[in-house]
């Protein structure tokens, strides 16, 4: 069934999974090609008081991420717990390389968070290949 759902328009891929950290993590190079956008997601959990996060996207030609530089201005600083709103995000319009990747940093002590990359802007028909491990699509009548 094809109702032109978000989900025929998008395609989301896991970033950086949950996890507790306070060192550098690296997301998930994601291939641009065909596509006009990528806004990153970053879920940003308990952190520690005094603890803050950093977060900014590169790019490269390369698929293993060598000679990848900053985007710029698509960066987050010294993020602080934010209580109940802990969802920030990094919007990046028709990048100049193929291969984008978030890299954070966690700082001074452990901060819990997780980022999802979400392509859109699809050149092409058909819908992309989602790569979760389920998607369920429901047409109410």
């Amino acid at each position: 069934m094809n109702h032109l759902s978000l989900s025929d328009r998008v395609k989301v891929t896991m970033d950086i999974n949950a996890q507790i950290a306070s060192a550098n993590i690296n997301g998930t190079a994601i291939d641009m090609q065909g596509w006009s956008g990528c806004l990153f997601v970053f879920d940003i959990g308990t952190m520690v008081n005094g603890a803050t996060f950093d977060a900014r996207v590169v790019s490269s030609a390369n698929a293993n991420m060598s000679g990848a530089t900053n985007v710029t201005n698509a960066a987050l600083v010294q993020v602080t717990n934010g209580g109940n709103v802990n969802t920030y995000m990094i919007d990046v319009w028709r990048p100049t390389d193929r291969y984008l990747r978030t890299a954070t940093q966690p700082a001074t002590a452990n901060s819990t968070f997780s980022a999802v990359a979400i392509q859109y802007g699809r050149n092409g028909l058909n819908p992309p290949t989602q790569t979760a491990a389920q998607t369920v699509k429901v047409q109410a009548n």
